[in-house]
């Protein structure tokens, strides 16, 4: 395939990825709900044509299982080895809680909302914790083609990193005792996604009939949430009213002018709750400890209109971090999650996206009231340095639902 430059061939099919991974036009699928639904269709095009290419019906894509196997599989490695690829990088022996943002699988798939995991309307609400997470971490931690949109599926690692992206989709619809749905809002289908199947007709989907892997032609042989420690949140439910479904969205500023820009950089921003106009819900905010907050709620930080720099960036997020920046490390429990940032294709450059991470674990080991809780956001370049220079953005929200 690799020899194919044609139809089918490697390069032609690395190009839908270049084409609509990273531009941040009307054809962009990163950064919201179309994240998983294009990337599904896309294996299962791209498995259809390694079947033809050797006429085996039975070839099946591998998935690297980052959280059981942080280390790049052996069968993807070897001077010889056609699935190798010489331009890789990695940044250490194995992927590390930094590159995965989300600790545990438990966690990433603990939310029921598929908005939290998968990622919501990319104008209102912007990307899921798979994709800043554990997604942005493995292509970041690679390096190399996978580490850029523009060449990312170049490298063959591109399909079982992505294999376990999918495959944790199918875990989260499973780990709820009650079955999970995917959006109903209009915009959740209002992109079809069209590629050339391997007989050379076309194939189109839409977001809703993604949902099935088995009308995709496959199945997955582990759907079991790996065990993780259990957190249990400490103290009463506070008194915030929300209803099922309902989000409380807050404030959280820095020490810099008021309504300008805040800009990131390697020295780390402190933020600070801003408490709502609601004198009862102040109170309440100022005064009961952060941990009574996860008592039945999740919390989330939202970063708006986050400037994508053109380089590999990890924004790492601490909640009243007790050391100075030079000194934190991942196993800090002050640490609550990190965005990764895979290198944009050159007219993505300097777009602006929303992007969340959830703070819950982090925020349960936190005694002092929300109200006077520290939140360091810290921007990492992929070598676990602080980032030089500055990326700016417009607002940080604490969400509470």
């Amino acid at each position: 395939m690799k020899e194919n430059d044609g139809i089918g061939g490697w390069s032609f099919l690395a190009t839908y990825h270049k084409d609509f991974c990273g531009v941040m036009s009307s054809k962009e699928i990163h950064f919201g709900w179309y994240f998983l639904p294009w990337h599904r269709v896309y294996l299962a095009v791209m498995e259809r044509h390694l079947q033809a290419a050797v006429s085996e019906p039975s070839l099946a894509i591998p998935y690297w299982d980052w959280y059981a196997s942080p280390a790049i599989p052996e069968i993807f490695m070897g001077s010889d080895n056609p699935l190798n690829d010489g331009s890789r990088r990695p940044s250490g022996p194995e992927m590390g809680p930094f590159d995965l943002g989300v600790l545990t699988e438990a966690d990433l798939v603990d939310d029921e909302d598929f908005k939290v995991f998968g990622g919501g309307d990319p104008e209102r609400e912007g990307g899921g914790a798979i994709e800043f997470g554990p997604h942005g971490g493995g292509h970041v931690f690679v390096g190399g083609n996978l580490g850029a949109f523009a060449t990312a599926a170049l490298d063959p690692l591109f399909m079982a990193h992505h294999g376990n992206i999918d495959r944790l989709w199918e875990v989260w619809r499973n780990a709820g005792t009650t079955p999970r749905a995917e959006p109903v809002d209009e915009g959740w289908d209002a992109r079809p996604y069209v590629f050339i199947g391997a007989d050379g007709t076309e194939i189109k989907r839409i977001s809703s009939e993604t949902i099935s892997t088995v009308g995709l032609g496959y199945q997955y042989d582990d759907l079991k949430v790996k065990p993780a420690e259990v957190v249990v949140a400490g103290g009463a439910e506070i008194g915030v009213p929300l209803g099922a479904g309902e989000e409380l969205s807050l404030e959280l500023t820095s020490s810099g002018p008021a309504g300008q820009p805040i800009n990131l950089s390697g020295a780390g921003v402190l933020f600070k709750l801003t408490l709502p106009a609601d004198d009862g819900i102040a109170s309440v905010l100022s005064s009961a400890p952060t941990s009574s907050l996860t008592k039945g709620r999740k919390l989330k930080v939202r970063i708006r209109e986050l400037e994508v720099p053109d380089d590999a960036v990890q924004i790492r997020v601490y909640l009243d971090p007790k050391k100075p920046i030079a000194d934190l490390h991942s196993d800090e429990a002050s640490f609550a999650g990190s965005i990764n940032l895979v290198p944009m294709n050159g007219s993505g450059t300097g777009a602006r996206i929303i992007a969340n991470v959830d703070i819950t674990r982090a925020a349960d080991g936190v005694d002092l009231p929300i109200s006077e809780m520290p939140v360091l956001i810290v921007p990492y370049t992929r070598d676990g340095k602080p980032r030089g220079g500055s990326m700016s953005i417009v607002g940080v929200q604490l969400i509470i639902k």
